[in-house]
């Protein structure tokens, strides 16, 4: 057993032969062009990102453009991981 608390390393590991690993599926996704195989499991295990914000301050436009770059970036991403679940 290895244990790494970096996707990355679980990747590179799985990548090589070594093993499988449990890894959060957008993670994965740099490395399904070298061959990784991702697979759902019947597991339901959750995995929780957070965003801080400071209260009573609105957020600047700069903020707010980051933020919808990141929820369209995301979108492509389930999409990626919805087509590879898929094959």
């Amino acid at each position: 057993m290895l244990e790494t608390p970096y996707s990355n390393s679980v990747c590179e590991f799985a990548l090589h032969g070594v093993g499988i690993g449990l890894v959060h599926p957008v993670m994965a996704l740099d490395y399904l062009a070298r061959g990784l195989a991702i697979k759902p499991l019947e597991l339901d295990i959750g995995f929780t990102c957070l965003l801080v914000f400071r209260p009573g301050t609105p957020l600047s436009e700069n903020a707010r453009a980051l933020l919808k770059a990141m929820r369209i970036e995301l979108e492509r991403d389930l999409k990626r991981i919805r087509t590879a679940l898929s094959t």
